[in-house]
C-alpha cells in the first residue's frame, strides 16, 4: 500500500514503524561518531546512515501528505480535527528529529573529513581551535583548487597548441598531395617528349644510314663506269 492511500489506523502504524527506525537509526549516528572519534568507524557504516537518513525523510514527507488529505477529507477518513492536530505535533517532533540525525552525522563527518585532510596533530596545528582547522581546511582547499585552475589552463592551452599543428599539419599534407601531383604531370610530360625524342633520333639515323647506301651504291656505279672506259 502507497502511504499517501492510507487509512487512519494504517496511518498510525506507519508513524510508529517510521519512529522505532529513526530512533535506531539515531543510535547508530552515535554509535559512528564514539568509534570515529576512536578511528575505528568506516565507510560501510556512513554509507549506511546516509541511506537511512534518506529512507526517513521520504517516509516521513509521505505522512506528512497522507495527513494533510486526511485533513482536508476527514469525514471520509473518519477522523476528528483533534486527531489529525495531535498528529501533526508527532510530525512536527519527527521533523525536530530528522534534523538533529542530521545535525549530528553532519558534524561527524565533518570532523572525519578534517582529520583526514590534517592527519596527525603536529606543530602547526596542535594550538589552533576547530575554527581556526577549518579555516586552515578551507585556505588548503582553495590552494589545491588554484593549482587545478592552473592545470586545467595549462591543458587546454597545450590542446589549443595541438589544434593548431594538426591544422599546419593539414595545410602542409594538401600542399604536398599538390606538389606530388604536379610532379606527376611533369613526369608524364617528360615521358611523352623522351619518346617524340627516341622516335626523332631513330628517324633521323635511319635517314643518314639510307643516304650512305645511296652514296656507296653510286659510288660503285661510277667506280664501274670508269673501269669500263679504260678497258676500251
Amino acid at each position: 500500500m502507497e502511504l499517501n492511500d492510507l487509512t487512519a489506523e494504517s496511518w498510525l502504524d506507519n508513524f510508529d514503524e517510521l519512529e522505532r527506525f529513526a530512533s535506531e537509526n539515531h543510535a547508530s549516528i552515535r554509535e559512528y561518531n564514539r568509534l570515529k572519534m576512536k578511528g575505528s568507524s568506516n565507510a560501510a557504516q556512513s554509507s549506511k546512515i546516509r541511506k537511512n537518513i534518506k529512507i526517513i525523510k521520504e517516509k516521513y514527507e509521505s505522512l506528512k501528505t497522507s495527513l494533510e488529505k486526511m485533513a482536508q477529507s476527514r469525514t471520509t477518513y473518519g477522523i476528528i480535527e483533534d486527531e489529525i492536530r495531535r498528529r501533526k505535533n508527532n510530525l512536527n517532533k519527527m521533523k525536530i528529529t530528522i534534523e538533529k540525525m542530521d545535525q549530528e552525522f553532519s558534524k561527524g563527518v565533518q570532523e572525519k573529513h578534517t582529520q583526514i585532510a590534517f592527519g596527525e596533530e603536529t606543530e602547526q596545528t596542535k594550538n589552533l581551535t576547530n575554527d581556526e582547522l577549518l579555516q586552515m581546511q578551507k585556505d588548503t582547499m582553495n590552494t589545491q583548487d588554484q593549482h587545478l585552475d592552473l592545470l586545467s589552463n595549462t591543458i587546454r592551452k597545450q590542446k589549443e597548441i595541438g589544434l593548431e599543428i594538426n591544422d599546419e599539419l593539414d595545410i602542409q599534407s594538401k600542399l604536398l598531395d599538390d606538389m606530388t601531383t604536379d610532379v606527376d604531370r611533369v613526369d608524364h610530360k617528360l615521358e611523352h617528349q623522351t619518346g617524340r625524342i627516341g622516335k626523332l633520333m631513330k628517324s633521323t639515323r635511319n635517314r643518314w644510314i639510307m643516304i650512305c647506301v645511296c652514296i656507296l651504291i653510286a659510288l660503285v656505279i661510277f667506280l664501274g663506269v670508269t673501269k669500263g672506259g679504260t678497258k676500251f
